[in-house]
């Protein structure tokens, strides 16, 4: 036969298309693999951040239930204010006994910061109006408009340390918030119109400031082995539209699975 010469080649060439085959499945089989160990590795990441953060998120519903139960004291009495204070101190020192990294936990009636942890570290805070101030306004009407606990950061606190911050809005009974006392009271000459925004059932708010670092290690954020690299997007629950603010930006060039970190309010990549 014309084709005998050639038949030697042809076998050959038969033979190493079925290696390249064989080595072309075994290696996509190898990269299928890899990635789902990766998608693994990231669902038990997400995981651990999602209950080391929601930990740090109670104490802000404790807050909650605990103004709840005060509500037939009356701040403007001086004994029963004294009382509610002494109460708020043993309800918040059991709560940072049991959580590590809450840098402060904060009551403010009306807006205006007035019972804090740490006061000594955080005293610059106390008597801080929140919709006073135009830096912090927007996103109080936001966390009252919500009726949810709202996540910002992590951000750079003025005392120093960085910190995720979590507030909730505490609602209580229709005329808790008189608008027209709050404007007598600051001296505001006429109403403007974020205060309307503000309901009448309005209490004031719980905030909880969660040290990062420790958040972090609760969450063993460097427990991912065998060269796994991963970043974390989203600053303020902002996910893709938000800034990387753990690891390396580029990861997410390159990156071969993502997972959503859930949050009350947004979420993290």
């Amino acid at each position: 036969s014309s084709l005998s010469p050639y038949i030697p080649n042809i076998v050959l060439l038969m033979g190493l298309l079925l290696t390249l085959a064989i080595v072309r499945i075994d290696f996509q089989r190898i990269e299928k693999d890899a990635e789902a160990l990766t998608r693994e590795r990231l669902y038990g990441l997400k995981s651990r951040i999602e209950q080391a953060f929601n930990e740090r998120l109670g104490p802000a519903y404790s807050l909650e239930a605990f103004v709840k139960m005060h509500l037939q004291m009356s701040l403007q009495d001086p004994e029963q204010e004294a009382q509610f204070k002494r109460d708020f101190v043993q309800l918040t020192n059991a709560l940072t006994a049991r959580t590590k990294g809450l840098l402060s936990i904060q009551l403010a009636p009306q807006a205006v910061v007035t019972y804090l942890t740490n006061e000594e570290r955080n005293k610059a805070a106390i008597g801080h109006d929140l919709l006073l101030d135009p830096n912090r306004r927007d996103q109080t009407l936001r966390t009252i408009q919500a009726r949810r606990i709202i996540v910002a950061g992590p951000l750079t606190l003025k005392q120093g340390g960085d910190a995720f911050i979590a507030r909730l809005a505490i609602f209580t009974e229709p005329g808790d918030f008189d608008s027209e006392q709050y404007m007598r009271q600051r001296d505001m000459p006429d109403a403007t119109d974020w205060l309307g925004e503000v309901p009448d059932d309005f209490w004031g708010l719980a905030t909880v400031l969660i040290d990062v670092p420790t958040m972090y290690q609760a969450a063993a954020l460097d427990s991912l082995q065998d060269g796994t690299r991963f970043a974390l997007r989203g600053r303020h629950g902002l996910g893709a539209q938000g800034d990387v603010f753990f690891g390396d930006e580029r990861i997410f060039d390159i990156a071969t699975a993502s997972v959503s970190v859930l949050l009350p309010d947004g979420e993290w990549i």
